[in-house]
């Protein structure tokens, strides 16, 4: 992997690390667009994206509440760390991972829209 990769996931797995927040939502997506920009990565990139956003938009449809919060982002932080520290040592598929984040992510969603 370049540097230029290295360094992205590296800031990724940084932001993951201090949990799922506003402001960490939107670096995360800034990162991921970025690498999928410049060809690096672009599934994990993009489907990361892609929840970052959605939960992003759901936290901001609401005021978001401190259960709202935790119901869409439940175990979101611990599984994406587990995606960027499979890519960052070069193992190669990432896809039950990025399944396992999908489908966590899906039952997040249901879970807060039938409470």
């Amino acid at each position: 992997m370049s540097n230029y990769v290295n360094e992205k996931i590296s800031s990724l797995r940084r932001l993951a690390s201090k949990g799922v927040s506003a402001s960490s939502l939107d670096q995360i997506i800034g990162e991921c667009s970025a690498l999928v920009s410049d060809g690096h990565h672009v599934l994990a990139a993009y489907v990361i994206r892609h929840v970052c956003e959605e939960i992003n938009d759901s936290l901001e449809a609401d005021i978001p509440h401190a259960d709202r919060h935790s119901a869409l982002t439940n175990s979101i932080a611990d599984k994406l760390s587990s995606i960027l520290e499979t890519i960052e040592t070069n193992r190669t598929n990432v896809s039950p991972l990025l399944e396992d984040f999908i489908s966590t992510h899906l039952s997040n969603l249901a879970a807060l829209r039938f409470r």
